[in-house]
């Protein structure tokens, strides 16, 4: 989600990734550069207020496009829309597209994001990219979401207290709904046979499993399904151990991936980000979706004394 400022808005924004492909391939590459990069100097040339709006992941093959941040959630579906479209009007000059999937069918070569030696890419294939455990995780990289990011159950909530009881009831929830909510999603399979969240149950315990144990967990799948919370200091608990630290002020939320939800708490600015949905291709198929994660939320919303 695109926050230009700090300060808290209530609504919806949108985060969504997608793949570079052409008819015939994925591209890695495009005039010599990886092909994120290629799109963002582009963009950077002809279309400046869009960079903002866009963001490298790990692979030279994916985009990621946010919106900002709406009252009503059609805004921010149309946003992002229109955001893809002229990606893809920079992307037709080289005969290719985004396109929002949760995975790549093909096999594909995994070029890091940008040239910049020192990004997070390069860092991952320094440390990963000698075994064949690292690769896999390499390209468990390669998957794609719809994260809803909903505000609208903090509108009445205001002491820090009351926010973090409020960060654990959306967490209760979607553990509880994580079944149901996750057959939204389709069968898509990579050229590895894996769907994107099975790549996230491998990747992310793959990644934390040593650190979670070290703060006491015997289930290395914790990572990614935190299940039901009992009460705030629980919640915190996991917290910290996503960032390796003792206290939740040292814990930063950016390294809470969970597939179920993150809770943002930036700046103060405090929101609910999904983490279940794959990426979905088509306006009506976004609107469900956030049709869907509206309705899981829209209880806590309405009643900020609500209790799971």
């Amino acid at each position: 989600m695109n926050n230009k400022t700090s300060e808290q808005k209530y609504g919806v924004g949108l985060e969504m990734e997608g793949f570079i492909v052409n008819c015939e391939r994925t591209r890695e590459r495009i005039d010599g550069l990886p092909a994120s990069q290629w799109v963002m100097e582009r963009v950077r040339q002809t279309i400046p207020e869009l960079v903002p709006y866009l963001s490298f992941e790990q692979a030279s093959v994916m985009l990621e496009v946010k919106t900002d941040v709406f009252a009503e959630p059609a805004e921010a579906i149309r946003q992002v829309m229109s955001i893809r479209g002229q990606i893809d009007r920079l992307l037709t000059e080289v005969g290719c597209r985004l396109v929002f999937q949760p995975v790549l069918p093909d096999e594909f070569e995994f070029v890091p994001a940008t040239n910049d030696p020192n990004s997070r890419t390069h860092q991952l294939i320094r440390e990963w990219g000698c075994t064949p455990q690292g690769i896999a995780m390499l390209h468990a990289t390669a998957i794609a979401s719809l994260q809803v990011n909903d505000s609208r159950p903090f509108r009445h909530v205001l002491s820090a207290p009351d926010k973090l009881e409020r960060a654990r009831e959306i967490h209760n929830l979607y553990s509880a709904n994580f079944d149901r909510l996750r057959t939204q999603n389709g069968p898509q399979r990579n050229s590895r046979g894996m769907t994107r969240m099975e790549n996230l149950l491998f990747l992310l315990p793959s990644v934390k499993g040593e650190t979670f144990a070290r703060h006491g967990y015997d289930n290395p799948l914790n990572v990614a399904l935190p299940g039901h919370f009992d009460d705030v200091e629980s919640m915190k608990r996991w917290m910290c151990a996503h960032s390796d630290v003792d206290n939740l002020e040292d814990a930063k939320c950016k390294n809470e991936h969970a597939v179920t939800v993150k809770v943002k708490r930036d700046r103060n600015v405090w929101v609910a980000e999904s983490r279940v949905y794959d990426a979905v291709d088509t306006e009506q198929a976004i609107a469900e979706t956030v049709a869907i994660n509206s309705k899981l939320l829209e209880g806590l919303e309405q009643d900020k004394s609500n209790h799971i």
